[in-house]
């Protein structure tokens, strides 16, 4: 399958036609929504061979007006034709009105080729391989809210024996909605244990219940085909386990049940840790969490009493996700937050290990509720603020503390490539004064960073990432010149330090803690420090110009004078004078030249 671009206009906004026809085989529908209507979304199942079984429930957690999208957070719990469960997939997609949106946004939709052409690459990130433009919005991104969801069902094709329509199945959830799965008609013998995995989204309230239905396939062989239409089954809305049998064309028997969340759908309101010692309830009225993260982030959730651990769960992930940023750093958001399912030797039951607990009583319990930061260091801390029964409640406790990375730098020309500064360590995100000493660089702490989630360990690892991290310093001279005296290099040189909070290092600081306090107050005095440099340098500068000013001011005033004694004389007079003293001196000449002639006449006597 290939695209090309006909018109560009912007890796957000691109119109391709399509150089070829995909073969369909995978049908698709929106099952039901909350918040929004179904004819909201747009969706041509364009879905080719091999596409499996899968519901995916879709939440809008971003708006974006420039690029006119909305940008969704998607759940993808897939099992193929022949009964096999595979990986659930979470993953984020941003969909415009045009389709998927590419480029910085889309996952990487869009390419750019070498004769200047785009082309579009299918979208699988949960799963199912669809054409970009086979999902789009069906009204303005504006007509969404943070919040809105809507439950995606996909049959998969039975491909493994194609013109056969498979053994096809129909599930009712407990909302009344109708789930379609299909199977391969070349299955045989007995199969056991199929994890039939669905969401169930009430379209009134947004509430969204998790399950399996477990079916067991017996006496496979000797089937005749094609089979009768699909069964339809019903889902017990209490969540208790139940076991039907039917028949299918005499030889095939279907048995299946519900299996129940359990712990993680009770409600806040059944734990008694939300309970005061007077037994007042914690929760009855809303209250807010605030998060703050170490290099100055900021988000919050506000909490309710009705709500279980799984959306209190949810909102704490979406928080550092989205509201913290951390989101851009992975490729599973869903594990900022999660509910511990009780596996020892794992970074969930770190906390309990830390202190020795040998009975498992101690052991960190199914349900805990941790969270993650994968920013490394002090500028990834969590920090958790709100009204003291709140946090009393939630009983927060440290599992891991922060380290920083530790990088090795060298500094370049960037343009001669001769080496500014050898390699040195540095622990943190900040270089000091290694380009020069006036100047520090700043980076981001995820840089060479790669993470991922280690199921086994439940914990997001940090490794490096292949190759020198590399970055460009534009250094450009912000000295003022002032020209202090008449002749040329007679001036004088003025440089300001950048004096904003954020190089002071200040737009990070956090007073919720007595350690997040005493940080700051290094950071204040640092700031102070420098502050108080530049200020000496602008007082020295200050006494040189008044220096200048007063020489200039005492030649100006003596030039003046001067220039106004020649302006402001007496002409008449000054001729008079003129005239006088040119009489005089001619007078003299004259007196002068008759007394030389006196002793020439004398002589001329004489002779």
């Amino acid at each position: 399958m290939s695209y090309k671009c006909c018109q560009h206009k912007g890796l957000r906004a691109i119109e391709c036609w399509i150089l070829g026809k995909l073969k369909t085989q995978a049908e698709g529908k929106i099952v039901s929504a909350y918040g929004m209507a179904t004819s909201d979304i747009v969706i041509n199942p364009i879905f080719p061979d091999g596409t499996p079984n899968a519901n995916i429930l879709f939440e809008a957690v971003a708006l974006h007006d420039e690029e006119k999208a909305v940008t969704f957070r998607a759940i993808s719990r897939r099992f193929d034709s022949m009964g096999n469960s595979l990986p659930e997939i979470e993953t984020v997609i941003t969909i415009a009105q045009e389709g998927i949106v590419g480029g910085e946004l889309g996952n990487g939709l869009v390419t750019a080729n070498a004769d200047g052409s785009y082309s579009v690459s299918p979208f699988n990130d949960l799963g199912i391989t669809m054409q970009p433009e086979a999902l789009r919005l069906g009204k303005s991104y504006s007509g969404f809210s943070i919040g809105d969801k809507f439950l995606f069902n996909v049959v998969a094709p039975d491909t493994l024996n194609p013109g056969n329509p498979g053994i096809p199945m129909d599930i009712k959830n407990p909302d009344g909605d109708v789930l379609s799965y299909n199977m391969s008609s070349t299955l045989s013998g007995t199969v056991n244990g199929v994890h039939i995995p669905y969401f169930s989204l009430d379209s009134t309230n947004g509430d969204v219940a998790v399950g399996d239905v477990i079916v067991n396939f017996m006496n496979l062989g000797g089937q005749s085909f094609p089979h009768s239409p699909n069964r339809l089954f019903t889902v017990d809305s209490g969540g208790s386990p139940r076991t039907e049998v039917t028949n299918i064309d005499t030889t095939l028997e279907m048995v299946y049940y519900f299996q129940s969340p359990g712990f993680y759908e009770r409600k806040l309101s059944d734990d008694p840790a939300f309970y005061d010692a007077s037994g007042n309830f914690v929760l009855r009225e809303p209250r807010t969490l605030m998060l703050f993260q170490g290099d100055g982030s900021m988000a919050s959730v506000t909490l309710y009493g009705n709500e279980t651990f799984s959306e209190l769960t949810q909102k704490l992930n979406d928080a550092i996700a989205f509201g913290l940023g951390q989101a851009r750093y992975v490729d599973v958001i869903g594990k900022f937050a999660s509910l511990a399912d009780g596996t020892p030797n794992t970074s969930e039951s770190a906390w309990a290990e830390s202190f020795n607990l040998q009975r498992e009583s101690e052991i960190l319990t199914k349900g805990t509720l941790v969270m993650r930061s994968v920013v490394p260091g002090l500028s990834g801390e969590l920090y958790f603020s709100g009204d003291e029964e709140l946090l009393k409640a939630l009983g927060l406790n440290t599992i891991q503390e922060s380290r920083e990375s530790v990088y090795t730098a060298a500094v370049y020309d960037a343009h001669s490539g001769a080496l500014v500064n050898p390699a040195q360590q540095i622990s943190g995100n900040i270089l000091r004064g290694a380009v020069t000493s006036n100047i520090d660089v700043k980076f981001d702490p995820m840089a060479n960073t790669d993470v991922s989630w280690n199921e086994s360990m439940k914990k997001y690892d940090l490794t490096r990432s292949g190759g020198i991290y590399t970055t460009i310093v534009h250094l450009s001279d912000n000295t003022t010149i002032l020209q202090v005296g008449a002749n040329e290099a007679e001036d004088m040189a003025i440089h300001f330090g950048d004096m904003s909070a954020s190089a002071l290092g200040l737009d990070g600081l956090l007073m919720i803690s007595r350690e997040t306090a005493s940080r700051s107050l290094g950071k204040v005095d640092n700031a102070i420090g420098l502050v108080s440099s530049m200020r000496a340098k602008l007082g020295a500068y200050q006494n040189r110009l008044e220096h200048t000013i007063t020489n200039l001011t005492t030649s100006s005033t003596n030039t003046t004078a001067a220039e106004s004694r020649i302006r402001d004389a007496d002409m008449a007079k000054e001729m008079m004078e003129f005239t006088k003293l040119n009489i005089l001196s001619q007078a003299g000449v004259s007196m002068m030249s008759k007394a030389n002639q006196l002793p020439q006449n004398i002589l001329e006597l004489l002779k």
